[in-house]
């Protein structure tokens, strides 16, 4: 058994059996717990809800797809699963899959990654200072963005195959951070008019100073990458030139937003001052990666 990268091609997946499961229209098996569901689950020992099937065959871009609510855990036990090359199985449950028979084409790939956070909203513009009377008065502050959201957790998996053929690829890893929110620009001062400045302040004809510009608002730190999950890979028997390939998704933290600019004095004598730009966010943290057991079963 090898768990390195793929070198040489392997044998063919075959056709789908004749009472094999296979995908719609859209391209999809979608098993369920909730709503929707090429199958009906069964409650098992525990509460654990079991999908049961005799054979399932996923093509060329199609996908079998387990979900349930709240990440609860899920049973699938298969007679024959077939995969074929560019074939994908996503896992967003924590599954436990049994099947006496599991062929996978080389450029097939099972998923169990956690979503990626959402961005972070920006913040909102400060107003920008009046031309109220003579002098200009300052521009308002930008707001700060929103934080952004934090990458969902992958999914446990253990699998448990009778007999294993083929390139079985495994992906896992918890979901990307989500970057932060840009801070928002500080409004600009508003100008001053020389109309109405008084004798007694500044002389005939001579214009005061403008207001200074808003300081922008701070960027928002980015959302953490979510954790990796914990994934099991037992088999009975493998065919000669089976191979294991387990990949580590790096679930970076988001960026953290940039600051937002100050906003630009207002004309007068002198001109106001520019507002001081707002600070950047942090980045967010690295999720922990996922860990892998593969071996054979007793």
């Amino acid at each position: 058994m090898q768990t390195d990268e793929p070198s040489a091609p392997h044998g063919p997946v075959g056709g789908p059996p004749a009472d094999a499961l296979v995908p719609g229209p859209d391209g999809r098996i979608l098993l369920s717990t909730a709503g929707d569901s090429a199958l009906a689950p069964v409650e098992g020992p525990g509460g654990v809800m079991v999908f049961s099937v005799d054979a399932v065959h996923v093509g060329a871009g199609q996908s079998l797809v387990v979900q349930a609510p709240n990440h609860k855990a899920v049973k699938l036990e298969v007679g024959t699963l077939e995969v074929t090359s560019g074939g994908r199985v996503e896992l967003n449950a924590p599954v436990e899959l049994h099947a006496e028979r599991a062929v996978f084409g080389e450029g097939s790939s099972c998923g169990l990654v956690g979503a990626d956070g959402g961005p972070g909203h920006p913040g909102s513009p400060g107003s920008p200072g009046a031309e109220d009377g003579p002098w200009g008065t300052p521009g308002g502050n930008g707001t700060p963005g929103s934080a952004g959201g934090r990458g969902g957790d992958g999914c446990d998996g253990w699998f448990y195959f009778e007999e294993l053929r083929g390139v079985f690829t495994v992906v896992a890893g918890g979901g990307r951070g989500g970057a932060g929110g840009a801070g928002g620009a500080g409004g600009a001062g508003g100008n001053s008019s020389s109309i109405g400045f008084m004798e007694s302040v500044g002389g005939p004809g001579d214009t005061p100073p403008g207001g200074n510009g808003g300081a922008g608002g701070p960027g928002a730190a980015g959302g953490a990458g979510g954790k990796g999950g914990t994934v099991l890979i037992a088999y009975r028997s493998a065919a000669e030139g089976t191979q294991i390939v387990p990949v580590s998704r790096m679930a970076e933290g988001g960026a953290g937003g940039r600051g937002g600019p100050g906003g630009g004095g207002g004309s007068g004598i002198p001109n106001g001052s520019t507002g001081q730009p707002g600070e950047p966010g942090a980045a967010g943290a690295s999720g922990a990666v996922p860990s892998f057991v593969i071996r054979p079963r007793s």
